[in-house]
């Protein structure tokens, strides 16, 4: 019987990928009434935005927030730190952003409004997806789960000089959100919370096999570790080794008390939130390893191109401030604070003053004038009196003598 030969199945190849584009039509939201309405997720994390340099483009760590229906940037520092939100470097309207596109490798997010377009980027696997699908949600108008509205324009919100207190933004010098190192457990705020979850599961979606699993293995912390160190030349030699992620998912599962020995979310909270004492500072090593990883790349300092856009009420504001200014500068006048009229007192005690300094000095002019008039009497004033005033006298009482005549 002959034998037959089952050559081995050639490979296929690797289904070609294509970018992800997601458009919002303009017309839906501007029907009366509309179809759809604008629904943005909360979300929080770390990202790179491209700025202009002098040599080109240039990418700068920032640490962005979406909330309330804005997207504004940080710096850096704040993923740690907590932000205050009217402290923001930049933002956009979610309102303003119609496309957004994802390249087809995964790492590029770019913005479109009808002024320009914003360029983000993240070493991360599936990150930018997850910002794609939170900034281009929608929902049905009139049920919206995740907007936060921002509160309607009240009488008296162009006089004040804080525009973010007048719209109800924060302006306290507490913080908001940020990594609770050391925190306990019971005391982490709902925007920490949040942003432990979605720290967690781009750590876990490193595992681009498993996607579907809720727990992080130490594979899967290295790969975040060495993706965000990767391009850091200050931090380079403090990359943990795979021995440090070891013992730190194996710490992590001891803290969090879990009966299935796995690294849950919960575990991987109560590792951020250990007690940090004198003899350990870091209070655990996965604790130690974030830290280490969310600090930030580039410096904070704000460039022009990352000023973002202004929403409706904003630019309502700014226009209503800068025609007050120059109204006033016009003027000259002071703002009366308790009514906020703008009184002309200062400027009719000027007018009244300069009438009279005009005055003054058209009299000097004139006495002038008189002065070299009568130095350039031809004759002169002395030869005119005696011609026209002793000769007189003589001719009228009849005495001997000649006139005077001008030599």
């Amino acid at each position: 019987m002959p034998i037959k030969l089952i050559q081995p199945r050639k490979k296929k190849k690797d289904a070609k990928r294509h970018p992800i584009k997601k458009v919002i039509p303009k017309q839906f939201l501007l029907m009366d009434p509309p179809v759809i309405a604008r629904d943005p997720k909360p979300l929080a994390g770390l990202m790179d935005f491209q700025c202009k340099g002098i040599r080109g483009p240039v990418w700068k760590e920032r640490f962005l927030v979406c909330a309330k229906g804005k997207l504004a940037w940080y710096p850096p520092e704040c993923a740690v730190q907590g932000y205050v939100e009217s402290e923001a470097l930049g933002s956009i309207p979610i309102a303003n952003i119609f496309v957004s596109s994802v390249d087809a490798d995964g790492f590029l997010l770019d913005l479109e409004t009808e002024r320009t377009a914003y360029h983000f980027r993240s070493q991360q696997k599936n990150d930018v997806g997850k910002w794609q699908d939170a900034i281009m949600n929608t929902s049905p108008p009139g049920a919206m789960q995740h907007l936060m509205q921002q509160p309607k324009i009240k009488e008296g919100i162009y006089k004040g000089k804080n525009f973010w207190a007048n719209v109800g933004a924060d302006t306290s010098t507490s913080k908001t959100g940020g990594i609770p190192f050391g925190l306990r457990a019971e005391l982490v705020t709902k925007e920490q919370d949040a942003l432990l979850r979605n720290i967690f599961d781009l750590i876990k979606a490193q595992d681009t096999l498993n996607v579907n699993k809720e727990i992080i293995e130490d594979s899967d912390l290295a790969k975040f570790v060495d993706n965000r160190l990767s391009n850091n030349a200050s931090l380079k030699d403090k990359v943990p080794s795979m021995e440090n992620c070891i013992d730190a998912i194996e710490e992590a599962i001891v803290l969090g008390n879990d009966t299935e020995k796995d690294c849950t979310f919960e575990a991987f909270k109560a590792a951020i939130c250990a007690t940090r004492t004198s003899d350990n500072p870091n209070g655990s090593e996965m604790a130690r390893i974030i830290e280490l990883a969310m600090q930030g790349k580039t410096s904070i300092e704000k460039t022009a191109d990352e000023a973002g856009e202004m929403s409706v009420g904003q630019k309502l504001y700014e226009y209503h401030k800068f025609m007050g200014n120059v109204l006033g500068g016009c003027r000259e006048g002071e703002i009366d604070k308790s009514n906020d009229k703008i009184t002309l007192t200062k400027v009719v005690a000027e007018s009244y003053l300069n009438n009279i300094v005009r005055e003054v000095e058209m009299l000097i002019e004139r006495h002038k004038q008189y002065q070299e008039r009568l130095h350039t009497l031809d004759p002169t004033l002395r030869s005119r009196v005696q011609h026209r005033a002793v000769d007189d006298v003589f001719d009228n009482e009849m005495l001997p003598g000649e006139r005077w005549v001008r030599p």
